[in-house]
C-alpha cells in the first residue's frame, strides 16, 4: 500500500482494510481504535510523521503472512462469537486480578509513589464501565446484529446502540491514555518489587488487549453492520 492510497484515508479505514495494520498503528504511537476517524494525513503532521516512513512500513507488512484472521471476510456472527469468547472474556477473567494486584501495590507503595492512587482511582472507574459495557453488547447489540444477519431486517434502531457503543470506546480511550500517562508508559524501575513489575505488566497487557478488541469493533463490526 502506497503512499497515495494512505494519506486521503482515514486509519479506521486503512485498520480495519488491513488485518496487521494495528502493528504499524503500535510502533508510531496512533490511536487507531478510539480516534480512527482522522485522516492519517492529519495525524502524521500533528505527530510530525513523515506518511512515506508509514507507507514503506506498509509495503513491507504486505509481503509477511499475517498471524492475524481476516475478520472481513467472516461472518458478523463470527466475529461476535470471537469477541465475547476471548476479548470480553479477557476482561471478565483479568480485571478482579489486577484490581486486587493494584490495591496490593498502592498500599505498600502508595505512600513513596503517590501516582498509584490514581491509577487506582482510574482503572476502578475504567473497569466497572468495561464490564456493564460488555455486559449490554452482549445482552442487547450483539444479539441485535445477528439477528440482523440472519433475518436480513435491516432496521435504523441498530444505529443508536452502536453509537453509544462508541462513545463508550472514546471513555476507555481517555482513560487508558492516562494510565500510560501516570506510569509513563509502564516503565519498569530497579527499584520496584516484583508484584509492582506484574502490574506493569498486566496493565500494559489489558492496554493492548482493548485497543485490538475496540479496533474490532469500531473498525470493523460496525462499519459492516452500518454499511
Amino acid at each position: 500500500m502506497n503512499e497515495i492510497a494512505i494519506q486521503n484515508k482515514t486509519v479506521r479505514e486503512i485498520a480495519g482494510q488491513h488485518t496487521d495494520s494495528y502493528k504499524i498503528f503500535h510502533k508510531y504511537g496512533i490511536d487507531f481504535c478510539c480516534g480512527g476517524k482522522r485522516l492519517l494525513s492529519d495525524v502524521c503532521e500533528e505527530k510530525g510523521i513523515e506518511i512515506s516512513e508509514i507507507a514503506n512500513d506498509f509495503v513491507a507488512l504486505e509481503k509477511t503472512p499475517s498471524d492475524q484472521k481476516d475478520w472481513n471476510t467472516e461472518t458478523l456472527e463470527n466475529l461476535i462469537n470471537h469477541i465475547v469468547d476471548t476479548h470480553h472474556q479477557y476482561l471478565q477473567d483479568d480485571l478482579p486480578r489486577l484490581f486486587h494486584l493494584i490495591q496490593k501495590v498502592a498500599s505498600r507503595h502508595g505512600e513513596r509513589d503517590a501516582h498509584l492512587y490514581k491509577v487506582l482511582e482510574i482503572f476502578v472507574s475504567m473497569a466497572n464501565e468495561l464490564l456493564a459495557h460488555i455486559e449490554k453488547e452482549e445482552r442487547v447489540l450483539f444479539p441485535m446484529i445477528v439477528e440482523m444477519e440472519k433475518t436480513g431486517d435491516i432496521s435504523t434502531q441498530i444505529l443508536m446502540p452502536i453509537l453509544a457503543m462508541e462513545a463508550e470506546h472514546e471513555e476507555v480511550g481517555k482513560a487508558l491514555e492516562e494510565l500510560d500517562r501516570l506510569t509513563e508508559s509502564y516503565a519498569i524501575k530497579p527499584n520496584m518489587c516484583a508484584s509492582y513489575q506484574a502490574l506493569y505488566v498486566g496493565l500494559k497487557q489489558l492496554e493492548e488487549d482493548l485497543k485490538l478488541h475496540i479496533h474490532k469493533e469500531n473498525n470493523i463490526l460496525f462499519p459492516q453492520v452500518q454499511q
